[in-house]
């Protein structure tokens, strides 16, 4: 759409020359700018837009035209005599900023803001120069990004946009798998499989299209590592996506009730030989041990009643299992804590509200150093819940570990209130879901469970994770009329 420019008066020459060449038809000029602008245009309309950044253009009318403006008119004055129409209404292809909109807003919510210790995923920062190089992960970051940035902002036609290019890249993974040894780097291949992977098991966790589709793709992201071996791992980018991937195989593991392939000692030793582990990938590596004392459990009370020597057996596994890895946390707690979180000692000294104290987890002096930290104290505290929960199923006491839970709980607690007064895009948007989730599940105190369903509402609706917070498996939220939650369920 064109807008019609005044026409400046004729100049004198134009004048001599109609008078002089009367009756002869003046032949038309056509201005580089002219042309440059139809060119453009000419482009933009013969040009296949994909089908998330097609403009709608249907409500465009007249008053959309820019009108001129002194400075305008004096800079456009020699085209204006050549009768030039500026095409006002043009609008650029703007694609490729939304893409980078969409992604930025995406991985601030893996980022930690203003924290020097390394953050989760730290592979996520390449993403954006090494998406180009692969179809499928331009698909898988798309979906990812958009359903995110949907969710955000509640607007369910970016949510539908963003499933249509999940399903994109789900067929870009199948064909991209077929052909990996045809002619591809193998390396190459693997690490963009990965990467598809987690993204898609992101997107899962956003948009569940099926209870447990996070962990069907997260598996597969464990399984390529798992074909490439420890000695692949062990620098470069797939030593990070090694490391992403060995954090979130934790929740994996308690969700499947089954240890994970990275529990093992050659995945806990041989990635780590060129760079050492840092204090977070120590502690995933004792999270990493916490599933194996399901079993234990499930035979104790499989006997129970019925074979008591095998029942106390089992028994006796379960509480050595449980008090090593109790062990284990306390030393690693001791020796990274002043790291960490240095005001922990005194935020678990002060009385918990289960015993009648006038309780506040953000007060000055107990506040976290930044977002990482608090991060990382919640998925302490809850590694220490598991294992007092399995600890207690095996005591004859009970109740004697009661206390120590729920101060873990609080803890945990705590560390959310943090992240929810530093807002949305604190960092930590998927971390913190499973230290929440098992304060959901494990804490013996309904007033814990309570908060801990609360928390996952309002985290789920705020940072656009509210299905793998009330949908994906396992599904924690209970209807308001129950008023417990079974000990035997596990994560």
């Amino acid at each position: 759409m064109t807008a019609d420019a005044p026409k400046a008066p004729k100049s004198e020459k134009q004048k001599a020359n109609k008078k002089v060449g009367a009756g002869v038809a003046k032949k038309k000029h056509r201005q580089p700018c002219t042309i440059f602008f139809e060119t453009q245009r000419g482009r933009c309309e013969s040009s296949q837009l994909e089908s998330s950044w097609r403009e709608d253009r249907s409500n465009e009318a007249t008053t959309n035209l820019v009108p001129f403006q002194d400075d305008t008119v004096s800079w456009l004055s020699p085209y204006i005599e050549a009768d030039f129409r500026l095409p006002t209404t043009y609008q650029p292809y703007r694609g490729v900023q939304f893409d980078q909109l969409y992604i930025c807003h995406f991985l601030s919510a893996f980022a930690f803001n203003g924290s020097q210790k390394e953050g989760f995923h730290v592979w996520s920062k390449e993403l954006l120069p090494m998406r180009h190089k692969n179809s499928t992960l331009i698909y898988a970051t798309r979906a990812a990004s958009m359903a995110f940035y949907g969710r955000i902002c509640q607007d369910e036609n970016t949510v539908i946009e963003a499933c249509r290019w999940y399903s994109a890249s789900l067929q870009s993974q199948r064909e991209s798998l077929e052909l990996a040894r045809v002619g591809r780097d193998e390396r190459d291949t693997s690490v963009a499989a990965i990467c598809a992977a987690i993204l898609l098991s992101t997107f899962e966790s956003m948009v569940s299209t099926t209870p447990l589709g996070w962990l069907q793709h997260y598996e597969g992201a464990v399984k390529v590592i798992e074909i490439l071996g420890p000695e692949a791992c062990q620098s470069g980018l797939l030593h990070s996506l090694f490391r992403s991937v060995r954090h979130g195989s934790v929740a994996i593991s308690m969700t499947l009730e089954e240890p994970s392939i990275f529990s093992t000692d050659v995945w806990n030793t041989v990635p780590f030989k060129l760079q050492p582990p840092s204090a977070f990938d120590e502690l995933v590596g004792i999270m990493l041990q916490i599933p194996s004392c399901l079993p234990l459990r499930n035979e104790m009370q499989k006997f129970q009643g019925v074979d008591a020597v095998a029942s106390e057996l089992y028994r006796t596994y379960l509480a050595s299992k449980s008090q090593h890895i109790l062990l284990c946390l306390h030393q690693y707690w001791e020796q990274y804590q002043q790291y960490i979180d240095p005001n922990y000692e005194r935020r678990m000294n002060r009385s918990s509200p289960l015993f009648g104290a006038d309780y506040s987890p953000l007060d000055e002096d107990v506040i976290f150093q930044d977002s990482c930290s608090a991060t990382y104290t919640a998925q302490y505290d809850s590694a220490n819940i598991a294992a007092l929960t399995y600890l207690t199923a095996a005591s004859v006491v009970p109740a004697k570990y009661e206390r120590k839970i729920a101060q873990h709980g609080d803890s945990v607690l705590a560390s959310i209130a943090y992240h929810e007064l530093l807002g949305s895009f604190s960092g930590g948007s998927f971390s913190m879901i499973l230290p929440t989730k098992i304060v959901c599940m494990m804490s013996p105190f309904e007033s814990q469970r309570s908060t801990a369903q609360e928390a996952l509402r309002k985290w789920g609706a705020g940072r656009g994770v509210s299905d793998i917070c009330t949908v994906a498996a396992p599904n924690v939220l209970r209807p308001s009329t129950e008023v417990s939650i079974p000990m035997e369920i596990m994560f």
